[in-house]
């Protein structure tokens, strides 16, 4: 649950702490009051009681509710993104109200986290008038919010003084306010210049809006979503006409989590997918009503392999990137799903120059039924290298950039896109990775056909390795133990499936990270020997994030993720009712470490 909840910690804290909300001038006494607000109207607002969908309008675009916070700290106190999270709340200014009120309390800042959005903590987007505005609401211990507004010096304010069972307040620190409304068991905040839409969402349903719980849309996408007793996370969002809707749920199952996601998208039945083995050269205009399960397919990728995702690509895509034409005639016949889509590695000695860490491998592999479809493929890839390398003005690039080799009996090719990649990269980072250094890097291709396969992938080593697994079955992925674990099934009309060994991922990005920091260490004594100066270490932009990531997925073991298509049950609101609409489906499955 973490790395879904994160955000939402951060949201909050950037509410209540100030973020980056801008001076607000006016005084508490002259807070602006819709003319619906009456005595009549906040006579009927209630408190939300234990869903706060209740209290939340069907038109607002975007409803996430997160329960046990508190829990899910204490239960994840060694995992290093809950340290990260705990670094950003201490870190977010201005943070002076909240260490004050923690003071005051006797708590510390984890502490009043965990007294003020431990139990149920809700996000609600709101769009009026164009501008759009997020208000947080939570349930809280009574007790507790009693204290608040003494802990935080909050102000009472006079327009509104109360809004039903709420009393209002404004906080202030330096030139920045917030609007903060505490009720007997539940809070809501948000910026000072969004007072009306923390209005608006307390008021709404009081003056005859539905709330967002009693939504046709909301209730069912939700129920489409299982273990409804369960889920620690929901989230629901649509669009402004109600065509477009997305849900996602999160139930924890011990040591792993699994995140459920539907959504019913406009047309997106125009898109579909073939049956398993058609041609992706041929139109399907109506899919079979039986279509037979999508396949898991990942070709002959060794078990070493640390991320992949083969896709079942949606009709027409596959055409689109490889094919080239010409008077409408594809130049590239028969190419069928998927396209799998793979992150590995090699190790450094295996690579000349030795960069001195696990070198990164991206690829990619379709299905080559025939050796013709491979000489069209390569004859592809020729070109692209052809057209690249004369953007260099290199002539012996050009001409002797590919060289052919063979493995194992196997005969292919590799080509030297040298500079031509790496110049291609506005991020000076990016393109240093891109050329790690030289063969280390990501600008040799090998390519072929490896059995029934055509496999594009940058580092030689690791194509090796493919040949190998072609020829003794017992080296794949699939036949590795661990393929077993991801769930995967082959269902009807399969998008994609897809799965990330998260260990190996992190050691892979902790190792960049390292590459990163040395190689700018030698290039700042460089500098500093050329001016006689001294110099001191600086920690580039793109080593923080890689040393973020790879500590998030320390306490992860996998992460394996399938999505489908599935017939709908008719329009959404402002479609064709009669029109069955597909819905789009997707399964996480998340291991734990610990």
């Amino acid at each position: 649950m973490v790395r879904y909840v994160g955000f939402i910690v951060m949201l909050v804290t950037m509410v209540v702490a100030g973020g980056c909300a801008k001076p607000v001038k006016q005084a508490a006494d002259d807070m602006p009051v819709p003319p619906w607000l009456q005595v009549q109207v906040t006579d009927r607002v209630v408190e939300p009681g234990d869903d706060p969908a209740v209290f939340c309008p069907a038109s607002a675009r975007l409803y996430v509710r997160v329960d046990g916070l508190k829990q899910w700290r204490a239960n994840a106190q060694a995992d290093p993104l809950v340290e990260y999270v705990n670094q950003v709340i201490l870190s977010v200014q201005p943070p002076g109200l909240w260490r004050q009120a923690g003071k005051r309390l006797g708590l510390d800042a984890a502490g009043v986290l965990d007294a003020y959005f431990g139990d149920v903590v809700s996000v609600v987007e709101q769009k009026i008038d164009g501008r759009k505005a997020v208000v947080v609401m939570s349930r809280t211990d009574h007790a507790m919010l009693n204290k608040l507004p003494g802990a935080v010096d909050a102000e009472p304010m006079n327009k509104p003084r109360r809004v039903g069972p709420f009393a209002m307040y404004q906080l202030h620190e330096g030139d920045k306010a917030f609007v903060m409304a505490i009720g007997r068991r539940w809070m809501l905040l948000t910026e000072a210049k969004h007072a009306e839409h923390l209005l608006t969402l307390m008021t709404g349903v009081a003056v005859g809006e539905s709330s967002m719980r009693d939504d046709e849309a909301y209730q069912k996408m939700l129920a489409k979503l299982p273990d409804k007793q369960r889920r620690t996370v929901v989230l629901f969002t649509h669009n402004s006409r109600n065509t477009e809707q997305h849900a996602l749920g999160v139930v924890e199952h011990g040591t792993h989590e699994v995140i459920d996601y539907v959504a019913r998208v406009p047309r997106l039945d125009e898109f579909t997918v073939p049956p398993a083995g058609a041609s992706m050269s041929e139109t399907v205009d109506e899919p079979p009503a039986s279509n037979p399960p999508g396949i898991v397919e990942f070709g002959p990728l060794p078990a070493s392999v640390i991320s992949a995702a083969s896709v079942n690509v949606l009709e027409g895509s596959l055409d689109r990137l490889t094919r080239a034409r010409a008077g409408g005639i594809g130049l590239i016949e028969g190419l069928r799903p998927p396209i799998v889509l793979f992150l590995g590695s090699v190790p450094g000695a295996e690579v000349t120059p030795d960069p001195g860490i696990e070198v990164p491998v991206l690829g990619f592999a379709l299905p080559a039924d025939t050796p013709e479809m491979a000489k069209q493929l390569d004859g592809l890839v020729r070109m692209v290298h052809l057209i690249l390398s004369l953007g260099e003005l290199n002539p012996v690039q050009t001409v002797f950039g590919i060289r052919r080799l063979s493995h194992g009996g196997v005969f292919y090719h590799e080509a030297d896109f040298g500079r031509a990649i790496a110049r291609r990269f506005d991020d000076n980072e990016l393109g240093r990775l891109a050329n790690l250094p030289d063969a280390a890097g990501l600008t040799r291709l090998s390519f072929g056909r490896v059995g029934d396969w055509y496999i594009v992938c940058s580092q030689r080593s690791f194509f090796h390795r493919c040949i190998d697994a072609e020829a003794d079955p017992s080296l794949r992925l699939v036949a590795s133990p661990e393929f077993d674990t991801f769930g995967f099934t082959e269902r009807p009309r399969l998008l994609a499936s897809a799965f990330t060994r998260a260990p190996a991922l992190s050691r892979l990005v902790d190792g960049v990270a390292d590459f990163y920091r040395r190689a700018q260490l030698d290039h700042d004594n460089l500098l500093a020997a050329q001016i006689d100066t001294p110099t001191q270490p600086r920690q580039r932009d793109i080593e923080s994030p890689l040393r973020y990531i790879a500590g998030a997925l320390k306490h992860r073991r996998t992460f394996s993720l399938q999505m489908w298509s599935i017939p709908g049950e008719g329009g959404s609101e402002g479609n064709d009712a009669a029109r069955p609409e597909p819905l789009l489906r997707a399964r996480m499955h998340i291991t734990s470490g610990r």
